[in-house]
This record gives C-alpha cells, sequence and structure tokens, in this order.
C-alpha cells in the first residue's frame, strides 16, 4: 500500500518529517504549515511559487525561529517586489526592511512617487497664481486692463495714421 502522505507533501514526505522533528525540538511552529501558508497567499496573490519544501527549508532553517508577523520578524522577499517566489529571486528581511526595500527599489512605487510629486506641483503652481492675483478672473481682468489702457505709449499722434 502506498503512503498517504506521498501526495499531501509532494513527494518530500522525508523532508518535511525531518524538519517537522527539528521545529518540535526547538520549540517551534510546524513548518510544512508554514510552507504551505506562503505558497497558498502566493497564488491568492496571482505571483509565481518556484520552491519545493526542501528548497523553501534550505532557505529557511537556521532563521525559522525568527520568522513571524511582527516588524522586526523575518519575512520573505522578493528582488525589487517583482518576478516569482523562487531560490534565485529571494532574500529574508525584517518586515519594516521589505516595506523600505518595496517604497526604495520597486518601479511601481517610484512611478506612484513620481505621479505624487506632479500633482503636488500643480496643485503648488495653481494656488500661487491665484494668491499672487487673487483668482484666475483677476488675472485675466488684469491681463486686459494693462494691455487696453487708455494711455497710449505710442509715440504718434492719431493725425499721423492718415
Amino acid at each position: 500500500m502506498s503512503n498517504p502522505n506521498s501526495t499531501l507533501y509532494g513527494g518530500e514526505e522525508a523532508e518535511v518529517d525531518a524538519a517537522r522533528k527539528y521545529t518540535q525540538a526547538n520549540g517551534l511552529p510546524d513548518p510544512y504549515r508554514a510552507y504551505a501558508a506562503q505558497r497558498n497567499m502566493a497564488r491568492v496573490r496571482e505571483i509565481e511559487w518556484g520552491f519545493t519544501f526542501a528548497g523553501w527549508w534550505a532557505i529557511w532553517q537556521p532563521y525559522f525561529h525568527m520568522r513571524g508577523r511582527g516588524t522586526n520578524d523575518l519575512c520573505m522577499a522578493r528582488d525589487k517586489d517583482d518576478g516569482p517566489y523562487s531560490p534565485g529571486n529571494v532574500y529574508l528581511t525584517t518586515h519594516l526592511g521589505n516595506a523600505r526595500d518595496y517604497h526604495r527599489n520597486s518601479e511601481k512605487a517610484i512611478n506612484a512617487r513620481q505621479a505624487l510629486k506632479e500633482a503636488k506641483e500643480r496643485v503648488y503652481a495653481r494656488s500661487v497664481s491665484r494668491t499672487k492675483f487673487g483668482n484666475a478672473d483677476n488675472l485675466s481682468h488684469i491681463t486686459f486692463k494693462a494691455f487696453n489702457s487708455s494711455k497710449s505709449t505710442c509715440n504718434f499722434k492719431d493725425e499721423a495714421l492718415e
């Protein structure tokens, strides 16, 4: 009879058992549940998952006791928050470090910052022109008066035009 866990763990029963023994001996949570949760969350976020349990565990094993959800707990992050979760595209960092890396390096975040900066500049330019001249209607009126004053700046008389 075949092992019922072989389909559950994708043929990695020995690796899962060894990891569970390690974590139980050290009072840590079940590593396969953490792996499955991360894999499923990637699937929900529609991010490609390129890890087997053994590959994932090889990265996490020395630091598994530091893994968590807190600001200073470790998480697995992707380079520039782009591409799949795969051995060549991930690193371990704190949640705070991951957020900082995202805002510093992600193309999406950089574009969002640039768009916000441009919007603020447009608002500022509008507010300066309104405060300097009152409002847009006054600006038009001031411009009209400047070009249509009764005082002529020409150096010739009307008779000379005839």
